[in-house]
């Protein structure tokens, strides 16, 4: 069992086995999952977090920064991600403000 912080503003994706986020709710993560995309996008703020392999594990990070930079060589990418950030923004605020049952 290999234990690993994941830093925020980053995205992680599962590419081969699982693992499982240690927080309050813990959640697990096989093949093809991923997660922290809306705070690689600058949506929410950045969290950190411990995971914890339960197999071998393929697993890879992308950071901001990393992104920021590829999109900065191809600046006709960066419409699309804002496009995309807002829309998360606008399925965030409806979550937020969704009646409680």
């Amino acid at each position: 069992m290999l234990r690993i912080r994941v830093f925020g503003r980053s995205s992680t994706s599962v590419s081969l086995g699982s693992i499982c986020l240690e927080k309050k709710q813990p959640e697990t993560f096989s093949r093809g999952s991923f997660f922290g995309d809306s705070h690689l996008l600058g949506v929410s703020e950045g969290a950190v977090a411990t995971a914890v392999s339960l197999e071998m594990s393929l697993v890879q990070v992308l950071s901001r920064q990393v992104l920021l930079r590829g999109l900065a060589q191809f600046p006709s990418e960066a419409e699309h991600f804002d496009n995309l950030t807002a829309k998360v923004n606008y399925l965030e605020s409806q979550v937020d403000n969704a009646p409680r049952p």
